[in-house]
């Protein structure tokens, strides 16, 4: 990471640096309880557990993730341990935060391959010699029926619909299934289960959180401190970052699709990204800030920023090569000069839908219907506009995908 900090263990907690620390959080609760628990742990030489889970109901991480992930990092530099936890449990549950509806649960196998793939990806970011991971499944599949209504008799009902995202859903009559309600207890359980004196994680868990800090204080343990991130805005530049809208830029995309991504964000978006997803320092954020309101370009700083995040997660020479792909595709280009990337189709592709599958199978077929609907599928410089449009042989097609793109279609 480009990102300076300190990374003494022996760095003098003050409240100035607790400041500096969590600059980028929006929420903490309590309002002293980060300096408080770093201080104690000076005095009594103490390695704190900074805890922050994932629900690996997919694949890949993102910038969003990244936001929390980057904030344990700097917890981790000053010589304390991140403990992961891997909901691979409460995955067959399904966190319904900030959700206008009930989703799909992964199955068991689906949700182990995503949480190795989670911890590879982690490595981007924190350094993961020096973790501890848990699957919260050790502690929750053992769990009977008598400990899980102790469980749930420490929480009320009101506490739990009073949710925002469950009272738009019962305002607009979404049901809400039972096993939805119990989830931020379940997740609270975690937190117990490996004494978390920090939590780590996005504005959107905030119940999770409380709970959390209810079940350790009734238990008679000291309730961890709470670091509520804001969520990342996705590439459309008004939702939080997902997968699942196609508004994301992954961890392990490949450099040139990151930095043509990126390239893509709207310019009210320069400032959150800078601060949130890049490397910058803040005294080089400022620098960058003021030149912006001074007058700069805003593509010259989204280059300078799409670099610096693509150098981050890759390494400089791949960064140099999706800046020079970039300028070739997307700067003094000529349709002539477009690189197109070959696709190879099977020959029973007909409609539209199935080809943007097959030329990227990460595409499901509910995201290449929107990918449609938003006008951003053109084959031989006709946009598609209908999802059940069709074609008459997937071969020798000029496709382009998004804004960035491209393919050259060929049949197996």
């Amino acid at each position: 990471m480009n990102e300076k900090i300190a990374k003494s263990e022996k760095e003098i907690i003050t409240p100035e640096l607790v400041s500096g620390l969590l600059e980028n959080a929006q929420i903490v609760i309590p309002e002293d309880g980060v300096f408080e628990k770093l201080k104690s742990a000076e005095e009594e030489g103490k390695q704190l557990r900074i805890k922050m889970g994932f629900d690996p109901t997919s694949p890949d991480l993102h910038l969003g993730h990244a936001v929390s992930m980057r904030q344990v990092k700097r917890f981790q530099d000053l010589g304390h341990l991140p403990v992961i936890i891997i909901g691979d449990f409460t995955g067959l549950i399904g966190d319904p935060s900030g959700r206008s509806a009930s989703r799909p649960l992964a199955g068991k196998e689906e949700l182990e391959r995503n949480a190795q793939s989670y911890i590879e990806q982690l490595g981007k970011v924190v350094d993961i010699n020096n973790i501890e991971v848990h699957r919260n499944s050790e502690w929750l599949s053992g769990m009977n029926l008598e400990e899980l209504i102790q469980l749930l008799a420490q929480g009320t009902l009101s506490q739990v619909i009073s949710r925002d995202d469950f009272k738009k859903r019962l305002d607009s009559g979404s049901p809400i299934a039972l096993h939805e309600i119990i989830y931020p207890y379940i997740q609270g359980a975690d937190s117990v289960a490996v004494s978390a004196d920090i939590e780590i994680g996005g504005v959107d868990q905030l119940y999770g959180f409380q709970a959390a800090r209810m079940l350790q204080g009734k238990r008679g343990d000291d309730p961890e401190a709470a670091v509520l991130m804001p969520l990342l805005r996705g590439l459309d530049g008004v939702k939080k970052m997902s997968k699942s809208l196609g508004n994301y830029v992954g961890l392990d995309d490949e450099p040139r699709d990151m930095f043509g991504k990126l390239m893509s964000i709207p310019d009210t978006l320069i400032e959150e990204y800078l601060r949130l997803a890049s490397g910058f320092n803040g005294e080089e954020i400022e620098s960058i800030l003021n030149d912006i309101k001074l007058g700069a370009n805003p593509m010259g700083v989204k280059l300078s920023l799409a670099r610096n995040i693509t150098e981050t997660y890759h390494d400089e020479e791949k960064a140099n090569d999706a800046q020079e792909y970039f300028a070739k595709q997307f700067q003094n280009r000529t349709a002539e000069e477009l690189e197109y990337q070959l696709a190879t189709i099977p020959e029973t592709v007909r409609s539209v839908v199935d080809l943007i599958v097959a030329i990227d199978p990460s595409t499901s077929k509910s995201q290449a219907r929107r990918l449609i609907e938003q006008g951003g599928i053109t084959i031989d410089g006709n946009r598609i506009s209908d999802i059940e449009a069709s074609i008459d042989s997937p071969d020798g097609l000029k496709v382009k995908l998004g804004k960035r793109r491209f393919f050259q279609t060929t049949t197996k």
